[in-house]
């Protein structure tokens, strides 16, 4: 099962796409664990996740979470068009893809 962290600014957005994205994974019989956490939780979720997903507004924290986390985890910025329009099919492949 991959363990999937998505972040945003506040946590708000990124639990809509959370919640379409288990809608997804459940329909394709995908085992994944998918979270949200804003810019402020987000350093100590990092340790649970194998995926970090950012958006846009919070890019900034690639580095840092990069740093924390180990070094099999993947942190990869949400391209705008993707998340402008809530993907999640899309976004699900990136979380998936290795």
């Amino acid at each position: 099962m991959k363990n999937v962290l998505i972040v945003c600014s506040t946590g708000i957005t990124s639990s809509l796409i959370v919640s379409k994205m288990k809608q997804l994974a459940e329909a394709d019989n995908i085992e994944i664990n998918v979270w949200s956490a804003g810019e402020e939780e987000a350093q100590a979720e990092v340790a649970k996740a194998d995926v970090v997903l950012l958006s846009q507004p919070v890019a900034e924290l690639r580095d840092t979470l990069d740093e924390l986390s180990a070094d099999d985890v993947s942190v990869k910025v949400i391209p705008k068009e993707l998340y402008a329009i809530f993907n999640t099919k899309e976004l699900l492949a990136l979380a998936l893809e290795e």
